[in-house]
């Protein structure tokens, strides 16, 4: 659970500030105080790498609009009745906060930022992401990473991390979009693994090929109308793959998976020289 710090009543004309991925993001809200409260971790600079965040930071200007709020809640209702889903006790500041979300992602995406669907935690000052098809298992096996590696792991987000490109260097930066169970933090650290999970009876990790790792984030990012946006995604993950080690995880949900996971990345992160990717088992 992230505990929230106090937030002061706002008054009408006056903007909520968050900073997400490097950029300062000024937001006209329709339910100021209520939003703010969602937002309320994001409105401090990340710990994690934050030198790299400027004196005079990129400024991303969003107004919200009573009637995206009300498409974005009609939006929803339909997928949790088309779903089963009970429907939830929950203010419109809710719709706001997932509206604002597409607003923000269509403004990061000309400024080298997308959203990978997937669980993204930080050891020993290094970004590791999870991703595979809602379902499979992302949140259970970061909770193994917990449980074995304890203080070592920090979450930094459990669904919607964000990622952006600069240069030559790729961060892996919290998002207040953080899933169901409300983990993650304002962080921000080099992204030095992505890793693709599939359920499993034993404890496998491979190299992903490049193809196949294409392939997998084009299905866990957000999908824009736009032509020219999802253009530049796509040449965003493309230059994502070739700067980040790729790899396929068959596992189960004992803690032997963490092990199993982290012995293939660290070894591949680590170890500089060596050509050939290794393999490795549970024993």
């Amino acid at each position: 659970m992230i505990l929230f710090p106090q937030v002061l009543l706002m008054k009408k004309d006056e903007k909520i500030v968050i900073f997400l991925a490097g950029f300062r993001v000024e937001i006209e809200s329709v339910n100021y105080n209520l939003l703010a409260v969602r937002l309320a971790g994001y409105m401090s600079l990340p710990s994690g790498n934050s030198s790299v965040y400027r004196s005079e930071m990129p400024v991303i200007r969003i107004r919200m609009r009573q009637d995206e709020i009300d498409d974005e809640k009609a939006e929803t209702l339909r997928c949790w009745e088309s779903e089963g889903i009970e429907i939830p006790n929950v203010d419109d500041s809710y719709y706001e906060f997932l509206a604002l979300r597409k607003k923000a992602l269509k403004e990061l995406a000309e400024c080298h930022v997308l959203y990978l669907h997937g669980s993204a935690i930080c050891v020993n000052r290094q970004g590791y992401l999870f991703t595979a098809p809602s379902g499979t298992g992302k949140s259970t096996h970061v909770r193994l990473w917990r449980e074995r590696f304890e203080d070592e792991v920090i979450v930094v987000n459990d669904d919607k991390p964000l990622i952006r490109v600069e240069n030559d260097e790729i961060y892996l930066c919290g998002s207040p979009w953080n899933g169901k169970h409300g983990l993650g933090c304002q962080m921000e650290v080099p992204l030095r693994a992505i890793v693709k999970l599939r359920r499993g009876e034993t404890n496998c990790i491979t190299p992903l090929s490049s193809a196949e790792a294409f392939r997998e984030l084009f299905l866990q990012t957000h999908h824009f109308e736009d032509k020219e946006k999802m253009q530049a995604v796509m040449a965003m993950l493309a230059g994502i793959i070739e700067r980040t080690q790729c790899y396929s995880l068959q596992c189960n949900k004992e803690l032997n998976a963490a092990e199993v996971a982290r012995a293939g990345i660290e070894e591949r992160c680590f170890t500089s020289g060596a050509e050939k990717r290794p393999r490795h088992r549970n024993s």
